[in-house]
């Protein structure tokens, strides 16, 4: 099995490092970092390598219903994981429509990060 790529969005500096740190002690993986939904999207590009991502919702320069927009366009089946302190409902309405029509999302609240994360890289890991 290759390494896991793992692309984390979010521009807190210190939360997209520690974060980076715990996905790369537990799993082993290729961590890629951008602070911006822009500079998601530019990593991204046409074609990705990544076999998760994980997202912030509020970020400057593109949040993080801007980023899924451009995964769901251009038809990326890359699981996309919401990582934010807001509540799911608070995202907005079209946020939550395009969350129905991704190939694979799912929600994780940052306080409880570390605990659900473990849970579903592994449950990304065995459909593999």
């Amino acid at each position: 099995m290759n390494k896991l790529k793992v692309l984390i969005v979010d521009d807190d500096d210190f939360f997209r490092t520690i974060l980076s740190t715990i996905i790369k002690k537990e799993f082993n993986a290729d961590v890629f970092q951008a602070n911006s939904g822009e500079q998601a999207i530019l990593l991204l590009g046409e074609g990705s390598i990544y076999d998760v991502v994980l997202c912030d919702f509020d970020m400057p320069h593109g949040n993080g219903e801007v980023v899924l927009n451009h995964m769901f366009l251009k038809h990326f089946e890359i699981p996309f994981v919401l990582v934010t302190s807001r509540e799911l409902f608070e995202c907005g309405t079209s946020f939550g429509e395009l969350t129905k029509q991704y190939c694979s999302f799912s929600f994780v609240h940052k306080q409880s990060i570390h605990k659900r994360l473990h849970h579903l890289i592994r449950t990304i890991l065995e459909g593999s």
